[in-house]
């Protein structure tokens, strides 16, 4: 019967792994995304009515090589106090920049993942997510009760004990 038991750091374990493959998988997917098709990012930057059109530019060139980078290394556990710090300001920033543009009612789109189509708009959806999603990050990266067990170790997200 004693196989059946599991303990409850290794449970917990587990759920730092299922959160980080699903916080760094949105954030990969989300850059890869953005630089499939960069103009569908450009444009729904442009519609936010927050920034000058070399600053969208920029913002359209480098956020998602960003984006795939630590959601690629925060879901690999490489680093994950740093990766996952970065992520959790980047969804502070992303929160913040929404919120204004909501407030100035300009915005359709979020910009999380870019379709052709549309996607979808800020409103309550895209703040609870976020909040959630920064909530996550901050149990993974800020909850541990150890210091960083981490920073010797790299690439060991497959390990449960």
């Amino acid at each position: 019967m004693s196989y059946l038991a599991v303990s409850q750091s290794s449970v917990k374990h587990l759920l730092i792994v299922v959160v980080r493959l699903i916080v760094g998988g949105i954030f990969f997917i989300s850059g890869l995304l953005k630089v499939i098709d960069p103009d569908t990012f450009r444009k729904t930057l442009s519609t936010h009515g927050l920034f000058s059109t070399g600053t969208i530019h920029l913002i359209s060139l480098v956020l998602p090589y960003v984006e795939i980078a630590v959601g690629l290394l925060f879901a690999l556990g490489f680093r994950t106090k740093v990766t996952g710090r970065i992520i959790a300001c980047l969804l502070i920033l992303f929160t913040i920049e929404g919120a204004f543009a909501f407030a100035l009612g300009s915005a359709v789109d979020c910009g999380c993942f870019p379709t052709e189509g549309g996607g979808e708009p800020i409103g309550i959806k895209f703040f609870v997510r976020n909040g959630l999603l920064i909530l996550s990050t901050l149990w993974v990266t800020e909850g541990q009760s150890e210091p960083s067990s981490d920073s010797n170790k790299s690439f060991e997200w497959y390990k449960v004990s």
